[in-house]
């Protein structure tokens, strides 16, 4: 048996193109503009300050916020401060790829730490621009360290850095020289 060949004049071909395009713009599933992040908000005084921020995975919805409650639980074990747990929404940001992610940031390289150490950094942190971008904004507030303003995103930079110069034969990177290109 033989291939039917259909004719078509112009506008039953842009007909069926129309139709075809509106099936499968319905089919796609929607994704969301925005994400749910938990914070831990204290007040030393000054009004409620966003602590540390916990993203919600669409996945695993319950995971971001048991974590939250045990930072939680610490912070009131530790500081007399008020503390509270509060659930925002936040637009997402496009991640946008380039060569170079060091320039991106404005980072400046120097002899201890190569732009490709630092390319190596971001693109193996998740959600590095939106983690490295709270805690600029508590270093601005607080007029502290990225240690201190965010300890676990300051942990993983050292820990790639240092596994980065172990892969490439430099020397071990300190903790000060992070803060440096980092903070």
């Amino acid at each position: 048996m033989g291939k039917k060949v259909i004719r078509l004049n112009e506008s039953q071909f842009n007909s069926i193109i129309s139709k075809m395009v509106k099936m499968s713009v319905c089919e796609m599933a929607y994704q969301r503009k925005t994400e749910d992040v938990w914070y831990i908000q204290g007040n030393y005084g000054y009004g409620w300050e966003d602590l540390s921020g916990y993203i919600v995975d669409p996945k695993n919805p319950s995971a971001a916020r048991k974590e939250a409650l045990e930072d939680l639980k610490r912070y009131r074990e530790n500081e007399p401060a008020p503390y509270r747990l509060v659930r925002k929404r936040e637009r997402k940001e496009e991640e946008e790829l380039n060569e170079s992610l060091c320039s991106d940031y404005g980072f400046t390289p120097n002899d201890e730490i190569p732009e490709e150490c630092i390319d190596y950094i971001i693109s193996n942190i998740e959600d590095f621009k939106k983690r490295y971008r709270r805690a600029l904004n508590v270093i601005d507030r607080q007029r502290c360290s990225l240690q201190n303003a965010d300890y676990d995103l300051f942990e993983e930079i050292v820990d790639l850095a240092n596994e980065w110069c172990q892969d490439n034969g430099c020397g071990e990177i300190t903790p000060e020289t992070i803060e440096e290109v980092f903070g």
